[in-house]
């Protein structure tokens, strides 16, 4: 059995394999595992002059940040760095590098304001300041056993991205709002804790779970309902909402591009764009029809690839012309009309937001 520091040791090695694999055979002219394994030691201290298989000058070199690194060895391989500059162009690199560190970590205030939670948080040992952009978010300046922390057992704080914060404010909650694709409920915690009633739908039930434990940790009111296997809404359910949400927020399934920093992992996603885009078309279609007149759609996605961004939403529109794009008005997050976030410009995870709004029908 593993003591929590040394599964931590144990998970930053493999995430680091999936960050700077490629990267760190490259710095150490070794291939394959051993490259990876003995790169991870020395980044963690480990003696270069102990280390003989290595080629010290390369090596010093790479520390010193001038050995020009080949850009397929760039973002853990896999083929990144060609659908990156094609996605982002000029942006590429400095999303890239930006990807290839570890994220900060961020929570927001529940119960509480950050003012509050950052007293009580400081008392106990743990240091914080103001997220930047999200209204209720702290930054955590150093690593702490947050979900030991007894404000978190009384449901003072979640720990989530600024982005997903961002996402969540950008809903501007009101009236009656279905969460289509709440998972365990981030979004839909932060929406109820605006006072809001909050319908929280999943095709999976765990995530559903998890979503009622927080809520009740949270003392927030949340009603769940785990759609059909092939995404439809009971009928039910969609009797009782049709045309009736104030506000629909699909935070769709994705590549997750934009949260490499946590989820090195998902750089193996990209090869799947092809059926994670119809798939969002097909939330999409079926979340439209329980916005009401006047109501609002709201889009959004943790990837940075237009193909899932305006793309999926210049498509949606053509479908359904009965909506319309409501520009977003906060310039710190607005790219033309819609929100985008991303680590190289926010230090946030990357976030599509678009609100969509009814207008007739």
């Amino acid at each position: 059995m593993l003591h929590s520091r040394e599964r931590r040791l144990v998970s930053d090695h493999l995430y680091d394999g999936f960050r700077w694999g490629p990267v760190l055979e490259f710095a150490t002219g070794i291939e394959g595992f051993d490259g990876r394994w003995l790169g991870w030691l020395l980044l963690r201290g480990l003696a270069v002059e102990d280390v003989p298989e290595v080629d010290a000058e390369r090596w010093g070199a790479f520390v010193d940040r001038t050995l020009e690194i080949p850009d397929d060895k760039l973002a853990g391989g896999h083929g990144v760095w060609s659908v990156m500059r094609d996605a982002l162009g000029k942006k590429a690199e400095a999303f890239v590098q930006a990807s290839d560190a570890r994220a900060p970590i961020h929570i927001r205030a529940n119960q509480v304001s950050r003012e509050q939670l950052a007293e009580t948080l400081k008392r106990d040992g743990i240091s914080v300041r103001p997220c930047e952009l999200a209204a209720r978010g702290l930054v955590v300046e150093e690593r702490a056993n947050l979900r030991g922390n007894k404000a978190f057992n009384a449901g003072a704080f979640e720990i989530q991205d600024e982005g997903s914060q961002l996402l969540a404010e950008l809903v501007d909650a009101q009236g009656l709002v279905v969460d289509f694709c709440a998972g365990a409920g981030g979004k839909s915690l932060a929406m109820a804790g605006d006072g809001v009633l909050v319908e929280a739908f999943d095709v999976r039930g765990p995530p559903l779970r998890e979503l009622e434990k927080r809520a009740s940790r949270a003392k927030l009111s949340i009603r769940v309902t785990q759609l059909e296997r092939d995404g439809a809404i009971p009928a039910a359910v969609y009797k009782r909402l049709v045309g009736r949400a104030e506000r629909v927020l699909v935070d769709a399934p994705c590549t997750g591009s934009g949260t490499w920093r946590r989820h090195p992992e998902l750089r193996w996603r990209l090869g799947q764009v092809d059926a994670i885009t119809q798939l969002q078309a097909e939330i999409l279609d079926r979340a439209a029809p329980l916005v009401k007149r006047g109501g609002r759609l709201i889009y959004g996605t943790c990837s940075v690839l237009p193909r899932e961004n305006e793309d999926q939403v210049r498509a949606f529109l053509d479908r359904n012309p009965a909506f319309q794009v409501v520009p977003v008005e906060r310039r710190a997050v607005a790219r033309g009309p819609f929100m985008r976030v991303r680590p190289d410009t926010h230090d946030t995870d990357g976030f599509f937001g678009a609100v969509l709004e009814r207008v007739r029908g």
